[in-house]
């Protein structure tokens, strides 16, 4: 059980607890980015689903077999997630080789999965226009995956490539055009009635991923489903914080913590699951940050001009100053930009590729965050200045729940944020 779950102390708690019979119907998987949650999520599903009832990896009986490929009728995903950066680092595992070993075949198709799980069939019966213009990416999408079924060989290496090639765009196309920022309330009420149809196999597990970003009409409804259970139906939650969670749904699971993981441990993942050499120092986030179409020194560029483009606002059109006082340490930080007149926000948007996916829009605003926190650390700082600072970082973080939580465009988003950081000069 679980072999696949790399240097999380949680794992052998969900062990001891399947084994004994106590793992609870509804469970909160709580902690960072890339620690796990979702592999221990979907390989939670397929032990509970054994027809053998042990759970190993190497099992053969129909159901793992099924799930291994996360094809199983009886599991479904919900929740706002970008999956095209693993889709596409899959992909480079599973044509890293000459011949494709079965692993990393398993790997690119789950992580494919991982996205098409969240257009089941079941959100048709409440379309809001969104299901029925995905359809045909979709159903395309599901073809090419069907060729690389495990049940067949694989095609010659060219016509592989191609095929590897058009899952990616498939892919791009179905998340940046189709897939929600936050849950439909409606999608909700849809998987309310999928629930409590009897499962095919022994248990229907549904995975809420992020499931604090929930807005409070879809939070509410799936409340109620968390209240009276169907039986044989399992809730498998996950959370960055778990205290962003809504008290109400926290007090019907429980909690199982995920930690951030060891260099030693993320390089042991990127050998294993990803087959690459890391870099020294290199992180999973930061190997999964390579496949974005933007990279992370034009993010942090575009952060640099966007503060550039404040400073330069704030001083009323007199142009940009290096040896003025106020904001002096800022300044001589983002004095480097290309540009000696700022930057609009069209502009940016446009260098940052429309802030799809969503990690690029992250990426902007840790890039501000951390400008912003190097300048705090001035020895020359004014009480102004600090107070400055520490509204601006206040604004940014207002700004990333604006599109997390609130469903507001990156662009929209960045408007305001525009708006709240000079109103503060």
């Amino acid at each position: 059980m679980f072999e696949n779950l790399i240097a999380q102390p949680s794992s052998d708690i969900l062990i001891s607890d399947i084994t004994a019979g106590r793992l609870p119907p509804s469970i909160l998987f709580s902690g960072p980015r890339c620690s796990g949650k979702l592999t221990a999520a979907l390989e939670l599903a397929r032990v509970i689903s054994c027809e053998e009832g042990k759970g190993d990896w190497t099992c053969s009986c129909a159901s793992c077999l099924k799930h291994k490929e996360l094809n199983s009728v009886d599991t479904l995903i919900m929740g706002a997630r970008s999956c095209v950066l693993e889709i596409k680092a899959a992909a480079s595992a599973f044509l890293s080789a000459d011949t494709p070993v079965l692993a990393a075949r398993y790997l690119f198709i789950r992580s494919v999965r991982k996205l098409t799980l969240r257009f089941h069939p079941v959100f048709a019966e409440a379309d809001d226009g969104r299901f029925s213009k995905a359809s045909p990416v979709l159903s395309s999408l599901n073809d090419a995956l069907e060729e690389l079924s495990p049940l067949y060989p694989l095609p010659e290496r060219e016509a592989l490539e191609k095929l590897v090639d058009s899952i990616i765009d498939y892919s791009v196309k179905l998340e940046d055009n189709f897939l929600y920022s936050a849950v439909p309330v409606n999608y909700v009420r849809s998987v309310s009635s999928w629930l409590r149809i009897k499962p095919a196999g022994k248990a229907k597990v549904l995975v809420v991923e992020n499931v604090e970003t929930m807005q409070d009409a879809s939070r509410n409804a799936f409340l109620k489903i968390l209240e009276e259970p169907p039986e044989n139906v399992f809730f498998v939650l996950t959370a960055v914080k778990r205290g962003a969670v809504m008290p109400t749904i926290l007090s019907r699971v429980r909690n199982y913590s995920f930690v951030q993981r060891s260099s030693a441990s993320e390089n042991e993942i990127l050998r294993r699951v990803f087959r690459m050499v890391p870099e020294e120092g290199e992180t999973l986030t930061g190997f999964l940050d390579k496949f974005l179409p933007v990279k992370p020194s034009e993010a942090l560029s575009c952060a640099k001009s966007f503060l550039f483009s404040l400073l330069c606002k704030q001083m009323d059109g007199k142009g940009f100053d290096s040896s003025r006082e106020t904001f002096s340490g800022l300044c001589e930080i983002v004095s480097g930009v290309e540009t000696r007149e700022g930057i609009s926000l069209q502009e940016i948007s446009s260098r940052l590729n429309k802030f799809k996916p969503d990690a690029v829009w992250k990426l902007f605003l840790s890039g501000i965050i951390d400008l912003i926190r190097k300048s705090l650390r001035s020895s020359s700082l004014t009480p102004l200045e600090t107070d400055v600072y520490r509204k601006w970082i206040a604004a940014v973080k207002k700004a990333y729940d604006g599109t997390s939580v609130f469903n507001l465009s990156p662009s929209a988003s960045l408007s305001r944020l525009e708006h709240e950081m000079r109103s503060c000069l």
